[in-house]
């Protein structure tokens, strides 16, 4: 009785682990968990442009009055992917490594790098890549300094009241790995706004230069 007994405890022990083995069926976010530690990059990628194109949508069908744009937001999309989500990626995990925890005064460091350093700075890059993609006759370096001087100051202090109380949530409570996916999220509003101030029209007076 007692081998037949430790038989059937070995194939109970054997088939509890054959189960336990069996994948469990994912949810939408635990499959895009899986993704962002397996693929982070590509990931990223993918989500940054869904949510820039998103914007780009929200902005030209909410907010303007216009046929919709169908190249403009291809550009827009394809930009949120191959431009901002590498570049956060990037610059976050720079961050965090140089300045690790949760601490209030590592929040603070990194807030203060992000918000005072890194964003100005990416904010007229944005405006320089999206500016030198638009058709126009006016020469590609006039259109990029005219676009930063007349609109780039605006947005960094609209950049100030958006992401500055975000990015100290980002950075004190968000997982790294789901930094970027918060920004993204944040910035499906911000992308509207983006894409509005970035397609605005040339000052009238550069474009009369021109001529």
């Amino acid at each position: 009785m007692f081998c037949v007994r430790r038989a059937a405890q070995r194939v109970q022990q054997a088939s509890a682990r054959a189960f336990s083995s069996v994948p469990k069926p994912q949810g939408p976010w635990q499959a895009y968990l899986a993704l962002l530690e397996r693929s982070p990059l590509p990931t990223k990628v993918v989500t940054s442009a869904g949510i820039a194109g998103l914007g780009d949508i929200t902005c030209q069908t909410v907010f303007e009055d216009h046929p919709f744009d169908a190249k403009r937001f291809a550009i827009f999309t394809t930009l949120g992917g191959v431009y901002i989500a590498p570049t956060l990626h990037v610059w976050y995990g720079f961050l965090n490594r140089a300045i690790a925890g949760t601490a209030k005064t590592a929040v603070a460091k990194r807030l203060v790098l992000d918000q005072f350093v890194f964003a100005p700075t990416f904010m007229a890059s944005f405006f320089a890549v999206l500016t030198a993609t638009n058709d126009s006759e006016v020469p590609v370096t006039d259109r990029i300094r005219s676009k930063i001087s007349t609109d780039w100051w605006d947005a960094v202090k609209t950049n100030w009241v958006v992401w500055i109380p975000a990015q100290f949530c980002n950075f004190g409570l968000v997982p790294p790995p789901l930094q970027v996916l918060f920004s993204n999220v944040v910035g499906l509003f911000w992308n509207a706004y983006m894409s509005y101030i970035s397609y605005k029209p040339a000052p009238k007076e550069i474009t009369e230069e021109t001529k």
